[in-house]
């Protein structure tokens, strides 16, 4: 992950592959081994396709391939609203057959003594049901030797494409509330997070 200084002690640390001096790149993979920046699909969405939407992104910034248009157009089909983690965790490979997925329930994946891999996605449950986001950093607090995960930075789908920043969200990890870079707050619980890597060649 690529940190970014945010405030004296704060840092965002994003996933690999990101630009965000305009609209949301991430590094695209020429033939000839060329490699130029292209703008990351951003498809707005209701909840119910969100997972659909999140996985698709995900793929292209770990791949570096451009979605194709029928990708696309799969990535707007809504699943059901009472789809359960599990459930979802079991369509990955028909959905990115190019990607390792690994569940991780509640924060577990933030536990351990290196930063989170991202991109990620996290399950978020609240009034509405439940949706998915991509996780493109963490917002950790440094401090002395110790280094604590605040807040996850998503790319929620169901919101528009962020400017000139990596996220369009965040969900702060204590108290749990979610929160859009317009003020926008809203009360929900994270289910846990997949952990996504790119298959071995």
């Amino acid at each position: 992950m690529r940190p970014a200084a945010d405030a004296p002690g704060l840092v965002h640390a994003f996933a690999a592959g990101l630009r965000f001096d305009g609209e949301l790149s991430f590094l695209a993979r020429l033939p000839f081994g060329r490699t130029a920046w292209r703008r990351l699909p951003i498809l707005e969405t209701s909840a119910q396709a969100s997972g659909r939407s999140a996985v698709l992104q995900a793929e292209v910034i770990l791949t570096g391939k451009e979605p194709t248009t029928q990708a696309l157009r799969r990535a707007l089909r809504a699943d059901p609203s009472d789809l359960a983690p599990g459930d979802f965790l079991v369509r990955m490979p028909e959905l990115a057959p190019a990607l390792v997925a690994r569940w991780h329930p509640d924060q577990t994946l933030l536990d351990g003594a290196e930063p989170m891999c991202c991109p990620a996605l996290a399950c978020l449950a609240g009034s509405e049901g439940k949706r998915w986001a991509l996780v493109t950093g963490v917002e950790l607090e440094i401090g002395g030797n110790d280094t604590i995960a605040r807040a996850l930075l998503l790319l929620d789908p169901t919101l528009p494409a962020p400017w000139a920043t990596g996220y369009n969200a965040r969900f702060l990890l204590d108290p749990d509330l979610w929160q859009g870079l317009d003020g926008e707050v809203r009360a929900v619980g994270l289910l846990g997070l997949i952990e996504l890597r790119r298959k071995a060649a």
